[in-house]
């Protein structure tokens, strides 16, 4: 996980579907959460003091961009369920280091991922952790899953932006 500590990023509920995945998972995945407590955080800690795998999540707190991508490159995949964001930058992050992603089904979300992503309802701590078992069990969908990140994360660049922003204020300038 990449992001602030905000309620809308559903911390708690990942934090509570990684435990349950832990339990059905033989594998030794870590939850690593990168970024800073922001405010409003009391149910995040209440969560995590309760959790029987807290030992095997890991908060790193903010990242340097170099030590992001490094991070997130030796990332097994993304689980981002925020239940609502604006935009998505770790999606694109995820697909820039090739990994694959589990995501809410809500907001931008589907339309930033497309068909890069396992989607869950963010809402339902089982399906969550369902998906982070698909993440962990499932080989050939993963590479289905980059693949898809590969050509998806064409359709974003500064440079598609700028042009984007530019031919609009074209159209608006008086001549």
């Amino acid at each position: 996980f990449v992001g602030s500590f905000h309620p809308r990023k559903n911390l708690a509920r990942l934090m509570k579907a990684f435990d349950i995945f832990r339990d059905n998972s033989t594998d030794h995945h870590k939850l690593v959460i990168v970024g800073e407590k922001m405010f409003m955080t009391g149910d995040i800690d209440k969560t995590y003091a309760r959790l029987k795998h807290k030992g095997e999540i890991v908060f790193t707190g903010r990242l340097s961009p170099e030590k992001l991508s490094e991070g997130m490159g030796a990332a097994s995949g993304l689980t981002f369920v925020p239940l609502f964001e604006g935009f998505g930058i770790p999606l694109l992050e995820a697909m820039n280091c090739d990994i694959p992603i589990l995501t809410s089904n809500t907001t931008s979300l589907p339309e930033i991922a497309g068909k890069s992503a396992i989607y869950c309802d963010p809402t339902d701590i089982q399906d969550i952790s369902k998906g982070m078992l698909s993440l962990a069990t499932q080989s050939e969908l993963n590479k289905a899953l980059v693949s898809e990140g590969r050509i998806r994360r064409t359709s974003f660049s500064w440079d598609i932006t700028a042009e984007k922003v530019w031919k609009s204020l074209l159209k608006i300038m008086p001549a």
